[in-house]
């Protein structure tokens, strides 16, 4: 049985007689735990999987051995800060919003010490017998194709690749592993990469360390600390351990980072070529979000399909955002290295925590008594770009022109907004410059950040809600990259606003922003948010933001209400904000919170099945000059492949990366 699981040339345990010698000091201090694999006997099929007995020597150079007497309590629901947005000052952040100007009043701020970003690796040896066990013990035949926990020692080369990359912009390099109970049940096995020494560069995150309960709401107002945290222990004995990436994914929020931004890296993703950090995020730009517009997913409730798969779990996700933020279709977000906020994604599982909790009830992704699982960076994605839509028209809306609570006068605010009496109004595609060549390497050389080496921003967050357009304009006419090129000045229709639809006379502010930017958020809040872009000129969103005020600059985080269903939800300003502070202050603090910015890098995805057809994608990467993100996807099947795949791989791999990194074991 243990030949279906590949070795390629690595000793996960010092099981051999030269290798116990080797550890007897180890052996003095710390008793030897014995694993017991379950005897599984298929009375249909003749295959009886053999008992055997490993026996393991703690901290060894593949393990790491703590006790289980130290778990995390559940997680806490403070909305955490953007350490960079707090260096801003309110004139330096007015004039970036407003204006998008990175003027005098920013001279102050440090860029380049928050110009950094932490790749993030989930990684697990699937040749370790230590996993092997753990997988047997709670495995069935509907779960995970074993295939999927195969070692290659991708990690190694994928390590080396992004530090060569843009290892100077790297605040600190971040591992996801798998740790399991020792028989005993006091202590915790944790895998740990052979060739990894240890690094103040590399922080391993083992999954009993952070894998942390999200309280709701409703249990932060009944339950005491005591009583949050046992529901956190018995929430950790039905989701650890896990082989369920999902799980780990939706978990990742609760690690510390050095930097705001992480970049999430499969241990299959490969970087090829020279970077900037804003390949990847730009501190006044946000983080770099990669989709494929082409690729939609319909939310759904009870999603078709194999639960082993993506799709189901992307398109749960989006009909979670659905009901908090509007159902619409949502793209896919590219199979490469993913830019996330680490505080919005945190944000995220608290707006969202019973989803964010229950994808880890699932030990692997095809179980299907479980709850329905959703996929993080999908989820996190276009979390941020509903949020920065959402502070859009909230500003313009009620910080605006809602300030008394009252009745709103939607006649002053159509004429602001179509500039006539008009009962409809025909809404073209704005012209905006804000990423013309010329303006967005200025904007970047004003702000000492290096601009993109392979990255073409394709659609900014300073330029209104790119979705918004994926339903308005033809799929053919969104021509950079699946995105509206607004440089060009075409006058393409994009939608038509209806007064009398959106504008209910009457209303309370709470009652027409919910009603533009929720019940009807395409006809309405999409299109409104398109023509007071066109409104703006060519860059800046001083259209959307309340008059300039002497009151007290808001310096806690900003964001409007956690509740993950828009129905109930009272976002009128009084509610949102003390009397005493600026809503401008506000306003424009919560809409630089979730900047983003849509880019495109020339990139490469293999599903690796043969020899043969490995060769031929190896040299496809190697003879286009211009490919600089690469996935090779483990789907081999046949065993007598391994090992030309592992010679193939490894070849290639020190052809590519042949130096070891600083935090590697001479």
């Amino acid at each position: 049985m243990i030949g279906k699981f590949r070795h390629n040339g690595y000793l996960p345990l010092p099981i051999t007689q030269n290798s116990v010698k080797n550890n007897a000091s180890k052996l003095l201090a710390i008793p030897i735990l014995l694993l017991l694999l379950v005897v599984y006997n298929y009375r249909g099929e003749t295959e009886v999987r053999e008992v055997y007995k490993l026996f393991v020597v703690a901290e060894d150079e593949s393990h790491e051995i703590f006790p289980n007497s130290d778990p995390p309590n559940s997680a806490s629901r403070n909305v955490r800060p953007i350490k960079f947005h707090e260096a801003m000052s309110d004139k330096c952040l007015d004039d970036w919003i407003s204006m998008a100007i990175w003027s005098e009043n920013c001279n102050d701020v440090d860029v380049a010490k928050f110009s950094t970003i932490d790749p993030v690796f989930p990684w697990v040896n699937g040749s370790d017998p230590v996993q092997i066990s753990a997988l047997q013990q709670f495995s069935d035949e509907k779960v995970d194709s074993q295939h999927r926990y195969q070692e290659h020692d991708e990690l190694r080369y994928a390590l080396r690749s992004i530090e060569r990359s843009v290892g100077e912009n790297v605040g600190r390099y971040h591992i996801l592993a798998s740790s399991y109970d020792s028989p005993e049940g006091e202590q915790q096995i944790a895998q740990h990469p052979s060739w990894l020494d240890h690094h103040d560069k590399v922080e391993m995150h083992h999954h009993y360390k952070f894998f942390q309960r999200m309280p709701t709401i409703e249990e932060t107002k009944k339950l005491s600390p005591s009583e949050l945290n046992t529901l956190n222990e018995k929430w950790r004995a039905e989701s650890l351990p896990t082989f369920n990436s999902f799980a780990i994914e939706g978990q990742m929020h609760n690690i510390e980072a050095q930097s705001d931004t992480i970049v999430y890296h499969n241990d299959d993703f490969f970087t090829l070529r020279k970077n900037a950090v804003s390949d990847y995020y730009s501190p006044i730009h946000g983080p770099v979000l990669r989709s494929l517009s082409y690729s939609m997913y319909v939310p759904q409730e009870k999603p078709l399909g194999s639960r082993n798969g993506e799709g189901v779990a992307i398109a749960r996700s989006s009909w979670i955002l659905g009901k908090r933020f509007g159902m619409r279709w949502r793209p896919y977000i590219a199979h490469h290295a993913r830019s996330l906020s680490l505080p919005i994604l945190n944000e995220a599982a608290i707006m969202f925590d019973n989803s964010f909790n229950n994808v880890t009830l699932a030990r692997f992704r095809n179980t299907k008594d479980a709850p329905w699982a959703i996929q993080s960076f999908f989820f996190a994605s276009w979390f941020i770009t509903e949020r920065h839509r959402e502070a859009l028209l909230w500003s313009w809306i009620i910080a605006k022109w809602g300030k008394s609570g009252e009745s709103i006068n939607t006649d002053m605010m159509w004429k602001e907004l179509t500039g006539g009496e008009a009962i409809q109004h025909v809404v073209h595609v704005p012209y905006r410059n804000t990423l013309k060549d010329d303006e967005l390497e200025k904007t970047l050389e004003d702000a000492h950040i290096p601009k993109p080496l392979n990255t073409e921003y394709a659609f900014s967050s300073m330029d209104g809600f790119g979705p918004g357009y994926l339903r308005q304009i033809w799929h053919r006419l969104l021509s950079r990259h699946g995105w509206p090129d607004l440089r060009d000045g075409k006058k393409l229709k994009a939608c038509t606003i209806v007064k009398d639809k959106c504008f209910k006379r009457g209303s309370s502010p709470n009652e027409l922003f919910k009603h533009i930017a929720f019940e009807e958020y395409g006809d309405c809040g999409d299109c409104i948010i398109t023509q007071l872009i066109a409104q703006a000129g060519g860059k800046g969103l001083e259209v959307f933001l309340p008059p300039k005020d002497d009151l007290m600059g808001f310096t806690n985080v900003p964001h409007l209400p956690l509740d993950d269903d828009w129905r109930g939800i009272d976002f009128s300003l009084n509610n949102v904000l003390h009397t005493e502070v600026s809503p401008r202050s506000f306003a424009t603090r919560l809409i630089m919170r979730y900047n983003h910015v849509f880019g495109e890098t020339p990139s490469q995805f293999t599903k690796v099945y043969n020899p043969s057809q490995l060769k031929q994608q190896l040299h496809l990467a190697d003879t286009r000059e211009e490919t600089t993100f690469i996935c090779l996807n483990d789907d081999v099947k046949k065993e007598n492949d391994i090992p030309a795949i592992n010679e193939l791989m490894g070849n290639w791999f020190n052809s590519r990366w042949p130096d070891p990194a600083e935090w590697e074991r001479t």
